[in-house]
């Protein structure tokens, strides 16, 4: 997820990807190439981008259940 101008409109691509396989992580402020290498784009506050997704993904009105830990997500 790229994040740069906030969370994508919709995370749960994402968020299913990574409930469909294992050993995957969630990167914020990073955005993927052509040939699938990372560019480092950063954020302006990782801090409060981390916050809305664990409260995203705590909410059950969105979520059933929550599959991340700390260890699924960067920013």
């Amino acid at each position: 997820m790229k994040g740069k101008g906030g969370l994508p409109d919709s995370p749960w691509t994402s968020y299913s990807s990574l409930a469909n396989s294992y050993g995957r992580v969630i990167l914020l402020g990073a955005k993927e190439n052509a040939d699938k290498s990372l560019n480092i784009i950063g954020l302006k506050d990782p801090d409060g981008y981390i916050k809305i997704l664990w409260d995203a993904v705590n909410n059950r009105q969105k979520t059933s259940v929550n599959i991340l830990s700390d260890k699924n997500l960067s920013g």
